[in-house]
């Protein structure tokens, strides 16, 4: 639990690192792929996916947008995400091109249900990094109690 903790913490330090180092091109590609990382647990939980499998997407070079986009595509078209990705990259990385050949509607994958759906998992992550902190922050508590005591 205390190791969730501290993971949970250190992915939401390494969002806000992102934030802050944009001016710094190399060091902000580092974080986003850190950023990436954080994202794809609360991103998979959406739909009922593991975090390897939205990781996968962006160990594969998908960006955020096109990954959630083809998690949209996928549930909308009732495929496994696999199907979808395969898809994807045989039509060149066309998220329209997928969709298409699914039959799937655009308003499915719209912006806006894109921006949603991120900002959810942006969301969840910082929740996850608050209740990791005040685990932390618990822990620490204890120990120091604990010490004290002896």
């Amino acid at each position: 639990m205390f190791r969730k903790s501290l993971l949970a913490l250190g992915a939401l330090c390494l969002i806000l690192a992102v934030s802050v180092s944009a001016t710094r091109p190399q060091e902000a590609e580092a974080g986003m792929t850190d950023t990436l990382k954080a994202l794809a647990g609360p991103l998979a939980d959406q739909f009922g996916l593991p975090g390897s499998a939205v990781q996968a997407l962006f160990d594969k070079g998908i960006s955020l947008e096109s990954a959630t986009q083809l998690l949209l595509i996928s549930q909308s078209a009732k495929t496994a995400l696999g199907d979808v990705t395969k898809l994807y990259d045989d039509s060149s990385r066309s998220v329209t091109q997928t969709a298409e050949a699914l039959k799937v509607e655009a308003g499915a994958y719209s912006d806006d249900k894109v921006q949603s759906v991120i900002d959810k998992a942006k969301a969840d992550a910082a929740n996850v990094h608050e209740k990791a902190a005040e685990d932390a922050s618990k822990a620490a508590g204890s120990a120091v109690g604990g010490f004290m005591k002896n």
